[in-house]
């Protein structure tokens, strides 16, 4: 029986999340969801970063019951629920990119010139008194230099036609000159830019990456702006190789040479390898065999164990409640039910805190659903109704690791 994430495989607007109890299928924009629970009732879940948004629709599964009078009451008896955070979880933040902004190519020329030279044309047309030659010099001189204007950025736009689509090999110092050597120094920056994005992702397109000081030694482009953009394409990477829930060999390699490659700074992509970290640990987990662990209490006979540290058992409670337009609204948010050793072997799994211990045998565990942004692994037992939540700083190794071992 294999664990699923609840963020689930995205498909644009539609999400699909697999557990041993089938599909499910929820729709809607980022943060706002609607979907099917157990009992078969409908809901609509939205809101992000702390507060959620959760009304009930009543039941579609067409059962007894069924006239309008008592579907009415249900939706007038339906409440709002608003999910509030109480910081008790740990969950898992996605790749965070930062903007990328860069300048305008093509950008239109500005016809202040063209108009103040018309004026002046008019104003010596009607006043013949003032010497005409200087008014036409000076609006001969001010055409010319918005031709001039227009020209660069013909040029500009050409150069990066040709530029964009340059492969590894032929990204050299002898191509940037050849096509902006009639661009004036001053208008090659914006230029420079664009072109070391493009020839970036021709890089990892063509799986040939080449050393940012190279491209450096001739771009006329500031460290912190081939900074930016390495850390953007690193982020976009990253994040595309996670959409899956899942880090091959392939990919972790490649990130790999990307941090060494253009030397990225650890600092900037700390929350980003951490993210890899986890992920890999959650491959090796499916790929190898569990290995044991010796626990810090006693085993039992034939017990096995696979894991011990820090977590939480919590329960979600109203935390408050009012009435508004006739419509009752609850806020909801997790409280600790038992914190301690959470502890996991190949017979059950375990809080124990000072004053008791509280376990679920594994052989009963029927579905595990992991919540990245919630922090929260919900657990589905046989012959009970609600599910264990659990919570703990090392969600992606527990996940897996009883994935594993409800296979066995």
């Amino acid at each position: 029986m294999p664990f699923y994430v609840r963020k689930g495989l995205n498909f644009g607007p539609l999400r699909v999340n697999f557990s041993k109890s089938g599909i499910g299928l929820s729709a809607g924009v980022t943060g706002a969801r609607i979907g099917v629970n157990s009992q078969g009732r409908a809901y609509v879940h939205g809101g992000r970063h702390g507060l959620y948004y959760r009304k009930s629709l009543g039941n579609v599964t067409g059962g007894k019951g069924g006239n309008s009078s008592y579907r009415a009451t249900v939706e007038r008896q339906s409440a709002i629920e608003l999910f509030q955070d109480t910081g008790l979880t740990f969950p898992l933040v996605g790749v965070q990119k930062d903007e990328l902004n860069l300048p305008a190519l093509n950008r239109e020329v500005s016809k202040i010139p063209l108009a103040i030279a018309g004026f002046i044309v008019l104003w010596f047309l009607f006043n013949p008194s003032i010497l005409p030659g200087i008014g036409l010099l000076v609006a001969a001189a001010l055409v010319y230099y918005w031709y001039q204007q227009q020209e660069q950025q013909k040029l500009i736009c050409k150069a990066f036609e040709v530029l964009k689509d340059l492969p590894v090999r032929e990204q050299t110092a002898e191509q940037w000159q050849q096509q902006t050597e009639r661009i004036k120094e001053a208008n090659q920056a914006s230029l420079a830019l664009h072109t070391a994005f493009c020839w970036l992702e021709n890089q990892l397109s063509e799986g040939q990456l080449k050393k940012i000081q190279k491209e450096r030694s001739f771009l006329p482009i500031q460290e912190k702006q081939i900074e930016a953009i390495t850390i953007y394409l690193y982020q976009t990477i990253v994040d595309e190789s996670l959409a899956d829930h899942q880090l091959s060999d392939t990919e972790e390699r490649l990130l790999w040479e990307i941090e060494t490659t253009w030397k990225l700074p650890l600092d900037k992509i700390q929350e980003e390898k951490n993210l890899i970290v986890q992920f890999k640990e959650l491959r090796t987990i499916q790929e190898e065999e569990l290995r044991p662990i010796t626990f810090s209490r006693e085993m039992v006979r034939a017990e096995e164990g696979y894991f011990e540290g820090h977590g939480k058992f919590l329960t979600k409670r109203i935390l408050n409640s009012w009435q508004e337009n006739r419509q009752r609204i609850k806020e909801v948010g997790y409280v600790v039910d038992l914190e301690g050793i959470l502890r996991i072997s190949n017979r059950q799994i375990e809080i124990q805190d000072r004053h008791q211990t509280r376990s679920y045998p594994i052989k009963q565990l029927m579905d595990i659903t992991l919540s990245l942004e919630d922090g929260v692994l919900e657990l589905t037992f046989q012959n009970r109704k609600n599910p264990v939540i659990l919570t703990s700083d090392e969600l992606m190794k527990i996940s897996g690791i009883l994935g594993k071992l409800t296979l066995v």
